[in-house]
């Protein structure tokens, strides 16, 4: 295959991908503009739970919270009466995403969307369900129905548990409610633009871009089998420049001992010696769906984050002292993992790196590279690490 047949196939994809990029799809939507379609703590379960908290008729005919509890298969006989929906339910062992209970029944609701699973988060859902002494579910909400971790689960009632999904039951809902709904009115706007952010997230009802007929000989389809592999190739220095570059900005700023992977950054803030073991308190830029900066605790010679609940038993003054000043911080949207606190590195234009998507802002990095970079690191910096140097001898 010679340069010019792959640069004509190049040239032909780009045209179909401009043309592509004009068509009505549900790209076209708030949350995908604002780069927030998988915030599920701050977006999808304020919304959800927004529709849920509201009475749209007076006899109760056109309930969305009554279609949900029939879309996720509450038994019919516990659906009259009143219901109370509960976001963020706190309780003992931790902190349930919604939480749905009349007199005769209790549907707990933990939604995943890019987080793991906490230590036996699910478990601990059903020992809450149960001593309510009623009739109840746990429901595991992801994007296509995914199966919840091993540990998670635990020892809990396996009967008990039912998998749902944005991709079925959350669209199924939607489009039972938009169905009451007046087209063209507040209400109907506001479902078919949640409806839209649903299913770009999910991949469901976006038409991708179809460039199968031009690989109409073996000549083309070689081409695109090396393009394939070049851009992964392509893609993999991209992250370990960014992760270069940033690195040694921070090394450069804060003077702290940083180390350069090739697949993240870490730089060691502070350190307490406990039974003759080394401990570090660390920030981390690394990627999981996004590109994120989190801060946690690690055992020097094994380098990987402990529990944060296993720190607090060995060192709590050591936790609670810098888990504090983290949170004096005021990170945007800063989030709590079993493991660290984290959140969400952005761009020069406000947008996350979505690298499992290889989203536009991640593909820009290639020209954008030494801007990006600098501005990612000394943000990083700014907000995350300079703050702290007061701390650190």
């Amino acid at each position: 295959m010679d340069n010019d047949g792959i640069e004509n196939l190049l040239k032909t994809v780009c045209e179909r991908r401009k043309k592509h990029m004009a068509q009505e799809t549900p790209a076209y939507n708030i949350l995908a503009a604002i780069g927030e379609e998988r915030d599920e703590t701050h977006v999808h379960s304020k919304i959800i739970y927004f529709l849920l908290d509201r009475t749209y008729d007076e006899d109760g005919e056109n309930d969305f919270l009554k279609f949900f509890l029939r879309e996720i298969q509450i038994p019919e006989q516990y659906i009259g009466g009143p219901w109370r929906v509960c976001r963020e339910q706190a309780f003992e062992e931790g902190r349930i995403d919604f939480v749905m209970e009349s007199e005769k029944f209790c549907a707990a609701i933990e939604m995943k969307i890019d987080a793991g699973d906490g230590e036996r988060q699910l478990e601990r859902y059903d020992m809450f369900c149960r001593k309510k002494g009623k009739a109840y579910r746990i429901y595991y909400l992801t994007l296509n129905g995914s199966a919840p971790d091993r540990q998670s689960v635990g020892g809990m009632d396996r009967q008990r548990l039912f998998l749902i999904s944005f991709r079925k039951e959350i669209l199924d809902w939607l489009q039972r409610c938009m169905d009451t709904a007046r087209e063209g009115s507040c209400r109907y706007t506001f479902l078919k633009q949640y409806d839209a952010a649903v299913r770009h997230m999910t991949g469901w009802g976006d038409e991708g871009m179809d460039v199968k007929d031009l690989l109409a000989s073996t000549e083309m389809a070689k081409a695109a089998l090396l393009i394939r592999d070049s851009f992964e190739k392509k893609m993999e220095e991209v992250t370990e420049d960014l992760f270069r570059n940033v690195g040694d900005v921070l090394k450069k700023k804060s003077h702290m001992e940083t180390i350069v992977y090739s697949d993240c950054v870490d730089v060691y803030i502070d350190r307490i010696e406990y039974r003759k073991k080394t401990y570090c308190f660390v920030f981390e830029l690394a990627i999981d769906y996004c590109l994120y900066g989190c801060f946690g605790f690690v055992e020097q010679s094994e380098n990987r984050f402990i529990p944060l609940a296993d720190t607090e038993k060995l060192f709590p003054k050591f936790y609670h002292t810098w888990l504090e000043r983290i949170r004096a911080l005021e990170l945007p949207k800063l989030k709590q993992s079993p493991y660290t606190l984290w959140y969400y590195i952005e761009n020069t234009r406000g947008e996350k790196l979505n690298f499992k998507e290889n989203s536009d802002s991640v593909l820009e990095l290639i020209d954008e590279m030494d801007v990006q970079s600098e501005y990612i690191g000394l943000a990083v910096f700014k907000n995350a690490l300079n703050p702290l140097l007061q701390y650190v001898s």
